[in-house]
């Protein structure tokens, strides 16, 4: 580590134990740990954002405690204002944390490893075993929105970051390490002294390059785990909704213009293949004949089980606005719990759950409510939506369903 480096960290870390000791100074708040590049002591200076899980005794979830979470918010905003490298504030019971945890082992065991805690007593974190099907929902989740979205802004540097995120996420799924590696330094390293294929030398030197190495780490471990689809001659673009489907032959291939569009998604058909069993799996009912006769798998009941699982586990839904986004993002709150609902009344009927746009939970409502009117009338009421859909995600059976 480089003394620019250590000194990096040094101040970073200075400035969360700052920030975590104003949050805490509200007794809802029983502790604060860093998590991501900040508690990994790889901060880039300038680039770097700090991103805290802030662990509150209870979830104030009635009308009677709106007041103390919206001071917990207001508190949040101002030291955004003060300090612009702070990040996404995560906030969360211990409860929602285990809940959260337990549906996504590969983050618990990132962040229960590397978490720093900056205020309060540190407490313990769940440990559940990473399973192969686990790294490869990390594998391909760049694909939604980040890669994408690095693509068509030509960012290397975050790209070259993906890529290192996806390898260490293919070497957990193959079987290579047990649990994922925390540093992306430690992936280079691994990376470069493989066996296999050696570490691209030009890693992050070109956009388009570094994207195509991003599709070869998935084409590469679909092909150890599947039988290869079918080949396809070219770039085939579907439309959907109120985004696109971009699938390209094969990694390295020229991308059309379409590949560069707002919300579109840009995959080879192997990649579609694991994106669809591990991301989004109502997307397969969406597929043109010309796709699905590639040999793609049909998602199972337990695919749309996890998928479920994943809508609504994560302690950010419920807590957006202010904390992690600005108040236009309640949106993807009651997108969300509404995409769920429809999936698990899907399910409970032993129906394939109606497919939906790429991004729709990404959009915004039209008329946002304010950070006050959120906290006070909406989160109430979709901690209640939320409660219920966490009991009928337990009641349901995780098992194979013949007619999913």
């Amino acid at each position: 580590m480089s003394k620019f480096q250590d000194l990096g960290n040094t101040a970073y870390r200075a400035i969360a134990k700052l920030v975590a000791s104003a949050l805490g100074s509200f007794d809802i708040v029983q502790s604060v740990f860093l998590r991501r590049s900040v508690a990994a002591g790889e901060v880039s200076f300038g680039r770097s954002d700090i991103d805290l899980t802030v662990v509150i005794r209870s979830p104030l979830c009635t009308p009677e405690e709106a007041e103390r979470i919206l001071a917990l918010n207001q508190r949040c905003r101002l030291m955004r204002a003060l300090v612009p490298v702070l990040g996404e504030v995560e906030v969360g019971t211990l409860e929602e944390l285990d809940r959260s945890y337990r549906a996504d082992p590969y983050r618990s065991s990132l962040d229960r490893r590397m978490a720093v805690f900056v205020y309060g007593e540190p407490v313990d974190l769940p440990r559940a075993p990473v399973t192969q099907n686990d790294a490869l929902h990390w594998l391909v989740i760049w694909f939604s929105y980040y890669l994408p979205w690095a693509l068509r802004r030509g960012d290397r540097r975050n790209l070259r970051k993906f890529a290192l995120e996806m390898w260490n996420a293919y070497a957990t799924a193959a079987g290579r390490i047990a649990e994922p590696f925390c540093r992306r330094s430690e992936v280079e390293a691994a990376w470069r002294q493989a066996a296999d294929p050696s570490f691209p030398s030009d890693l992050g030197k070109d956009a388009n390059q570094t994207f195509g190495d991003c599709c070869r780490i998935v084409v590469r471990l679909h092909n150890e785990l599947s039988q290869p689809l079918d080949p396809i001659s070219g770039p085939l673009v579907v439309p959907l909704d109120r985004s696109s489907l971009v699938v390209i032959p094969s990694p390295g291939h020229r991308l059309p213009p379409e590949a560069f569009a707002p919300k579109a998604l840009v995959v080879t058909p192997e990649v579609l293949d694991l994106y669809i069993q591990h991301i989004n799996p109502t997307l397969y009912a969406k597929l043109p004949p010309e796709l699905s006769s590639l040999g793609f798998r049909p998602p199972t009941y337990p695919h749309f089980v996890d998928y479920c699982r994943r809508l609504c586990s994560d302690p950010r839904l419920l807590r957006r606005p202010g904390f992690v986004g600005d108040r236009a993002s309640a949106g993807y709150t009651v997108k969300m719990l509404a995409r769920a609902k429809q999936a698990i009344a899907c399910l409970q009927r032993g129906e394939i759950p109606r497919a939906e746009p790429l991004d729709a939970a990404r959009e915004n409502l039209e008329r946002p409510p304010s950070y006050r009117e959120y906290y006070r009338s909406w989160y109430p009421c979709l901690y209640g939506d939320a409660v219920e859909v966490w009991r009928q995600l337990d009641a349901l059976p995780y098992r194979v369903c013949p007619s999913c």
